[in-house]
């Protein structure tokens, strides 16, 4: 008996683990009880747990004091009071458990166990027999199981007190809720608080925080242990989704505590059939008792199994600047053996560069005339197979000699921009031995040149195929121009000739003048808005600016044309207070400052458009009416009443709401011969439109 109670209470605290890392609890100098939120259509979803089994069973005896505060729009919480009368929030007793289980029969046998772990743990009591230990280890049963119920199923949550409803929240109203045990009054660490914003919950994508990998014959898939989820169940498809199946008896528990550092979850499915196409899906469980799917993805395991590493590598200069590489394969040669590649580089450890297109497997010696002279040139060749896996040889190598510069490199274009960072594009010399280059700068064509900057191949930059380098100068100077000349320099450090001499003109850094706000225009379509263009000459466009009264930055409302005077704005929303100001842009793309601020708001006439092609048709089998109309979308929350005839008079019938489509279907019809119908749009602040022009249908 012992021992299987010390199992059992291992593997509770195993699941408590879990619980309490799904509700992001911590062990250490936390509160003694946790609480999450989450926002619904219907109000706010509460759970709350218990950090150890003593607040549990305090919990359980005396309950939960649960209190709800208001937060203004400045972030400030009020005051704090309980969320319903009946507090505090206790467990459920046997006969309104009983209820529940009845009216909430769950057809899914995985949560009615559940439900049965909470009935346990409320109406069966512990075994009087048991002594200390063995009754604490009992406690951590039942502690365990709680936890764990109330994770997977709602109305075990709720039976166990650990769990509230709260549907009488306003819409648009941020809150904040304090739970607190009953048992520990005035403690301060027995209460925890959660801040719960407007936002109805919607779950966030996952698929890119999941991690495929194809093995040799097996699939690995990854993902964080800061999801969020207590579990995970993956499925897998052979046949591109038309069937699944489960590859773990129950979900996989996401075994994190107080004091480990959260890591990476996996699971390895193995036993596969490489170059078939796998398909898997990933599911999480939240402590709000959902299962939702985090990720569905595609693999394809593979031959992950290289070739045999080709060996004998020598590298030898035949004559100046030509180098012979040579090598052997073991024998017997791989049958799934389909290319060599010859490879090269500076340094024994590489990097490597290919220089050859793939030789045929047979080949066993390769001419490089591109090797860098006046330094040491590293070569490897790789044997790749069929499946793309690559086996690298030992590197061989030889130095080649050098005396000749490079030729000069040609300074193309500089760009220099209101930062006075300058970007300066070139051509690099052909000369197989470049190196890179040194630039250099004057403020005058006739001063003498300082080093900008000597970029070479061996420096932390690789620059041997650079063509771009970026400056910066000074721009409020008095001198108007800046100069560059360029060198080229080879292996052997030998330096070539000046590139020509390039000439950059420094940018305008000075913004213009502010344009002015002389009046304004207030329509129930637009805002209109007069003003003064700025004096300065090089301007080149004047911004509309706007935003919302209570808003912090900018947005562009409109670019009026050159020379006007005056623009509108047609995009705002009716109702809506909004500041508006005025920029100027010169031609070096400067800002002004914003001109005087001006506050407006559309006047809403309470008339929104009309409904238009209204279609009836008439289903004589199913005795059912369908309407079916168009309608452009408002930019606000909105509804389509349908008027029907009832005798010679159009009468209210039924409401769509705007996100159900634009069609209606009538399934209760009246006795009449002829029905007519029309259709009026109404928003939530009551304005409407007028009734559509009437459609009519037999009904025989």
């Amino acid at each position: 008996m012992q021992t299987i109670v010390a199992a059992i209470a291992t593997y509770a605290l195993g699941v408590l683990m879990v619980v309490l890392s799904s509700v992001q609890l911590a062990l250490a100098q936390e509160p003694s009880i946790r609480i999450v939120s989450r926002r619904s259509a219907e109000g706010v979803i509460l759970r709350w747990a218990p950090t150890d089994v003593n607040a549990f069973v305090d919990g359980n005896r005396a309950g939960y004091r649960l209190e709800r505060a208001a937060i203004d729009a400045q972030g400030v919480i009020g005051t704090f009071v309980p969320v319903d009368e009946e507090q505090p929030v206790k467990a459920y007793d046997q006969e309104r458990f009983d209820g529940a289980a009845y009216l909430f029969r769950e057809s899914d046998s995985s949560r009615m166990v559940y439900r049965q772990f909470a009935y346990s743990v409320l109406f069966e009591p512990l075994d009087a027999t048991l002594n200390v230990d063995e009754r604490t280890e009992a406690l951590q049963v039942q502690f365990g199981f709680a936890m764990m119920s109330a994770d997977r199923d709602t109305i075990a949550a709720l039976a166990l007190g650990l769990a509230y409803y709260d549907e009488s929240v306003q819409q648009g109203q941020r809150y904040a809720y304090r739970v607190a045990l009953e048992a520990r009054p005035g403690d301060p660490l027995a209460a925890d608080t959660v801040v719960v914003d407007d936002a109805i919950y919607s779950p966030s994508p996952r698929q890119d925080r999941v991690l495929v990998q194809s093995g040799d014959g097996e699939v690995t898939l990854t993902w964080p242990a800061t999801l969020g989820y207590s579990a995970y169940l993956i499925q897998r498809s052979d046949d591109n989704g038309n069937t699944w199946m489960p590859l773990t008896s129950a979900p996989m528990l996401t075994l994190i505590t107080g004091d480990t550092v959260p890591g990476d979850e996996f699971h390895r499915d193995t036993a596969l059939i490489n170059y078939r196409t796998y398909r898997y899906r990933l599911y999480g469980y939240t402590s709000f008792a959902d299962e939702e799917l985090v990720a569905d993805v595609i693999a394809t395991p593979r031959d992950r199994t290289p070739p045999d590493m080709p060996t004998g590598v020598r590298a030898e200069e035949l004559r100046p600047g030509v180098v012979e590489i040579t090598w052997e394969v073991p024998e017997p040669v791989s049958p799934d053996l389909a290319a060599i590649f010859v490879a090269r580089g500076t340094a024994d450890e590489g990097p490597f560069t290919r220089l050859s297109g793939p030789l045929p497997s047979n080949a066993r010696q390769y001419l490089d005339s591109s090797g860098r002279l006046a330094s040491a040139n590293y070569y490897v060749v790789e044997a790749v197979d069929t499946a793309g896996n690559v086996a690298r040889s030992f590197s061989a190598y030889v130095v080649l000699a050098d005396s000749t510069p490079p030729a000069a490199p040609v300074l193309r274009e500089g760009v220099v921009d209101s930062n006075g960072v300058v970007t300066l594009r070139f051509e690099r010399p052909t000369d197989r031995d470049y190196m890179g280059y040194r630039l250099l700068r004057a403020n005058d064509s006739t001063h003498e040149f300082s080093v900008v900057a000597e970029r070479l191949t061996n420096d932390t930059l690789d620059v041997s195929n650079e063509a771009e380098y970026k400056d910066t100068i000074e721009l409020r100077t008095l001198t108007r121009n800046v100069y560059y000349r360029m060198y080229a320099l080879d292996f052997h450090h030998n330096e070539s000739a000046p590139s020509e001499l390039l000439r950059i003109v420094r940018p305008d850094v000075v913004p213009p003048v502010a344009p002015v706000i002389t009046g304004y225009l207030v329509t129930d379509s637009s805002m209109i808005i007069d003003y003064v263009e700025s004096s300065s000459d090089d301007v080149a466009r004047h911004v509309l600016l706007r935003k919302a009264a209570s808003a912090l930055t900018w947005d562009t409302a409109a670019v009026p044309s050159a020379g006007s005077r005056r623009v509108e704005d047609a995009a705002s929303l009716p109702s809506e207070m909004y500041d508006y100001a005025v920029v100027a842009v010169d031609e070096a793309g400067l800002f002004s400052d914003i001109s005087n601020i001006v506050s407006g708001k559309r006047y809403d006439t309470g008339v929104r458009p009309p409904v238009n092609d209204v279609q009836v048709q008439y289903d004589s089998v199913g005795r059912v009416v369908t309407l079916a109309w168009d309608y452009r979308d408002l930019p606000e929350d909105h509804s389509f009443v349908i008027y029907r005839t009832d005798g010679d008079r159009l009468q209210s019938h039924a409401v769509v709401p705007r996100g159900a489509g634009r069609t209606y279907v009538d399934r209760v019809l009246p006795s009449s011969v002829e029905i007519r119908y029309a259709i009026k749009v109404v928003t939530e602040n009551g304005a409407e439109s007028v009734l559509s022009q009437s459609v009519s249908v037999n009904v025989r």
